[in-house]
C-alpha cells in the first residue's frame, strides 16, 4: 500500500461502512466512503486509493463490476471483496478478475 493514500471502503450497507471506516480509522489509516460502485469510480477520478475494500452486491454496480472496471484501469490497485459465506462461488469469479483477496461479512477487525 502507498503512504499516504487512502483505503476506498465501498458498501451500500450504511452501519456496516461506518464500521469498517471507524475499524480502520482507528488504526491510523486514512479512508474515503462510497455507498456503491458508480460513486467509488467517481471517487477515484480525483484521488486513487492505496486499496478499495468492497462489498460484492450492491445497487446500480456491484462489486464485481467495480473490481473489473478497476483493474481494466487502474490494475495496480488491490482490491479486497467483502462477501457472506453463501456467495463465496462468487469470490473465486472475484479472484480469476483479479481480488487480491477477499474478507467473509461480518467483518471484524483482529483486536
Amino acid at each position: 500500500m502507498q503512504p499516504g493514500l487512502p483505503i476506498l471502503v465501498v458498501d451500500d450497507d450504511p452501519d456496516a461502512l461506518s464500521y469498517l471506516d471507524l475499524a480502520l480509522r482507528e488504526r491510523g489509516f486514512t479512508t474515503r466512503t462510497a455507498a456503491d460502485g458508480i460513486a467509488a469510480l467517481l471517487a477515484m477520478e480525483s484521488e486513487l486509493p492505496a486499496l478499495i475494500v468492497s462489498d460484492l452486491q450492491m445497487p446500480s454496480m456491484g462489486g464485481i463490476e467495480l473490481l473489473r472496471h478497476t483493474k481494466q484501469r487502474w490494475p495496480e490497485i488491490p482490491f479486497i471483496m467483502l462477501t457472506v459465506a453463501h456467495e463465496v462461488g462468487t469470490v473465486v469469479e472475484a479472484m480469476r478478475i483479479g481480488a487480491s483477496n477477499y474478507i467473509l461479512k461480518p467483518a471484524s477487525p483482529a483486536a
